[in-house]
């Protein structure tokens, strides 16, 4: 999970509770929404965080 000043910037999660999602079990949570997603690896991750440090 990743969080910026007590707020959920987004997180990864493969718990199987989204049916309705293509990449059921695995997807991704922000603040407000969830979306498919696949699961990334560590390097992936990173280079996001990276990408939301300098926006």
């Amino acid at each position: 999970m990743i969080w910026i000043n007590n707020e959920l910037i987004f997180r990864y999660d493969n718990v199987p509770h989204h049916h309705e999602i293509a990449t059921f079990p695995d997807h991704k949570h922000y603040p407000n929404t969830v979306i498919e997603s696949q699961t990334p690896n560590l390097k992936q991750v990173i280079e996001e965080i990276i990408d939301l440090m300098v926006e």
